[in-house]
């Protein structure tokens, strides 16, 4: 399944509107700001369409526990999952493993990063609104003081560049760092990145699977202050257009 899925889902209460553009989307954000209230919705309504919460989508909605997920991810094809913080189980390898082979989409509700799954910087969403509920997108990297749009253009910013990937993405960062007459180094992958920031390095990411670790990776930056971070949507995509 692809797309973007149009969602919207209210009682009298309350409401919430919004898209999901990749397979998996994250809801963090604070306490009381209705993140449980949202899966408690979807639950309803997939419990009994009549009990006063109405979905207008164009894809099916359901919710996963711990006590079925497996069953459910299985037997449903090209619906959009939900799942509750307080259910354990999407912490998981076997969560992760199940995950990778659906056409579904899954939103995961949760506070805390999820390593061992690849999702986006750009679909981690926090709930705005009181009554009227909307997702907005937690990381405006255009608003980040550390990032930075353009390497080539910014090349006096930094001294070195730090790459996750140790192969082909090295390379290509590897050969432009020497056109800039700069230094280039491995990671050895996105969880070790932010262990880097220091000396006026950029890290460079793949942005589609480092949404785990751009919150300890920028708070790591935030009290260095001297690096920056570069996202680029996906390595490999620059890879494919540059070289």
């Amino acid at each position: 399944m692809t797309g973007i899925k149009h969602i919207k889902i209210y009682n009298k209460k309350v409401s919430y509107e919004f898209e999901l553009e990749r397979n998996v989307s994250i809801i963090s954000g604070k306490s009381a700001t209705g993140k449980t209230t949202l899966f408690n919705l979807v639950r309803d309504y997939e419990k009994d369409k009549n009990n006063g919460v109405s979905l207008i989508s164009n894809v099916e909605c359901l919710t996963l526990n711990n006590s079925d997920w497996e069953y459910k991810i299985e037997k449903n094809k090209s619906v959009v999952f939900f799942i509750d913080e307080k259910n354990r189980f999407f912490k998981t390898k076997e969560f992760a493993g199940c995950l990778n082979k659906s056409d579904c989409y899954f939103v995961i509700i949760t506070r805390e990063s999820l390593p061992e799954i690849p999702y986006s910087v750009d679909s981690i969403y926090e709930i705005i609104g009181k009554k009227k509920h909307k997702l907005v997108k937690k990381y405006d990297l255009k608003n980040i003081d550390y990032w930075v749009p353009n390497i080539i253009e910014n090349y006096n910013k930094f001294v070195s560049l730090v790459v996750e990937d140790s192969e082909s993405g090295f390379q290509l960062f590897d050969s432009i760092a020497k056109k800039l007459n700069k230094k280039c180094e491995s990671s050895k992958g996105n969880s070790n990145l932010y262990k880097f920031v220091d000396d006026k390095r950029v890290l460079v990411a793949d942005s589609a699977a480092y949404g785990a670790f751009i919150e300890k990776t920028l708070d790591a930056i935030k009290i260095k202050n001297n690096s920056y971070i570069y996202l680029p949507e996906c390595v490999e995509w620059i890879i494919l257009n540059v070289i």
